[in-house]
């Protein structure tokens, strides 16, 4: 991730061309994301759809790396 840039984000992806790269790192973002709430004591129900949409706004590599080390 910290190789890519704004530009390479909504590159499409050789295997998905359905995704961009955005949308496939919000994708590994939502699963760090949801991880840490049952974790965390959460059930599903109280997670909900807390994750839901677009979690890496303007800035995936930095969102990335933030979910990556919780």
């Amino acid at each position: 991730m910290s190789k890519t840039s704004l530009p390479t984000h909504g590159a499409t992806t050789p295997l998905c061309s359905d995704w961009d790269v955005k949308a496939v790192v919000n994708h590994i973002v939502y699963e760090n994301a949801w991880m840490t709430a049952p974790f965390s004591g959460r059930t599903i129900a109280e997670v909900g759809n807390e994750f839901e949409g677009d979690l890496v706004g303007d800035d995936p590599t930095a969102v990335y790396i933030r979910t990556a080390n919780e």
